[in-house]
């Protein structure tokens, strides 16, 4: 199977980090949390473990991922996963940082 290849996706101008994640406060210092943004995270595989940890990167502040999965979201995969069928799943979870729009995912595979 080849890679699927997508366009990262871009930080709006508007996104205003500080407020986005200022519930951190007090887990983090603010010091840490500036660290945060500043990081980058691979993850290798999308499924029920990879996808929940992107989103619980992406919601404590990590600025960046490397995200990559040569799978789809298919029947069989079901009991470990809530999302569309058929896509793949790197596009899926790609997709569900959207609301974050400070996030960048830098690729996708």
């Amino acid at each position: 199977m080849k890679p699927l290849l997508v366009h990262p996706a871009q930080p709006g101008p508007s996104f205003d980090y500080d407020q986005a994640f200022s519930r951190n406060l007090g887990w983090f210092t603010e010091a840490e949390q500036a660290q945060l943004r500043g990081k980058k995270a691979a993850i290798a595989g999308m499924g029920g473990v990879g996808g929940a940890h992107l989103l619980t990167l992406a919601r404590l502040g990590i600025g960046a991922f490397h995200i990559a999965d040569f799978d789809q979201f298919d029947l069989p995969n079901m009991n470990r996963q809530a999302g569309a069928m058929h896509p793949p799943w790197v596009e899926t979870r790609r997709k569900s940082c959207r609301p974050w729009p400070g996030i960048l995912i830098l690729s996708c595979r």
